[in-house]
């Protein structure tokens, strides 16, 4: 029996069969490092106003840790909405950080994660916006005390460029068609 997603939702369809000979390739780079991208696509969920959030991490030139899902909260603006993902991309980072250097696979550097909201990197580094954001949960400054004791680095990088975008929402064919080898997929 078919998924009640594909049955009311054909670009389901159209996505499966346009991407079906696309394979995932590993390896790559010889200079490795962890990156990190994180993206939110703000209240999309029409049902709960909830935001859904990705991130992804690579080593070389390949994707091996990625998520996507529903945030918890709802979140009062895209900006919180992209602090939110940040933070939980930087947990994400920490745990892979740790475990690369344990099995001795990394040496120690920050990680840097990427994101494309100016405002959400803005506040990971910067307290004095506290009136724009005292509302925001708590464990959500995680991501700002890495940041400070510098085990975490943020960077801005352009929406068209941002690998967790992908992650997120239904992209143009363009769109999908550049970021996607940066998962890989060939």
């Amino acid at each position: 029996m078919p998924c009640k997603a594909m049955a009311h939702n054909p670009q389901v369809v159209w996505y499966l069969k346009g991407t079906c000979l696309l394979v995932l390739m590993l390896g790559g780079d010889p200079d490795l490092e962890l990156v990190g991208f994180s993206d939110a696509s703000y209240a999309d969920c029409p049902d709960t106003a909830h935001s859904t959030m990705g991130y992804c991490f690579s080593v070389g030139s390949a994707i091996f840790s990625w998520s996507s899902r529903c945030q918890k909260t709802v979140t009062n603006s895209s900006c919180e909405a992209e602090y939110v993902a940040l933070s939980e991309a930087s947990c994400k980072a920490l745990w892979l950080c740790q475990f690369l250097h344990e099995v001795q696979f990394l040496k120690p550097t920050p990680t840097v994660l990427l994101c494309n909201n100016n405002g959400a990197k803005s506040l990971s580094s910067d307290p004095t916006h506290h009136s724009c954001s005292k509302h925001i949960d708590v464990r959500y400054h995680f991501v700002r005390e890495h940041v400070e004791d510098g085990s975490i680095t943020v960077w801005h990088v352009p929406s068209h460029d941002n690998v967790a975008d992908i992650f997120t929402k239904a992209l143009p064919h363009p769109d999908f068609m550049c970021l996607h080898p940066y998962l890989g997929l060939w």
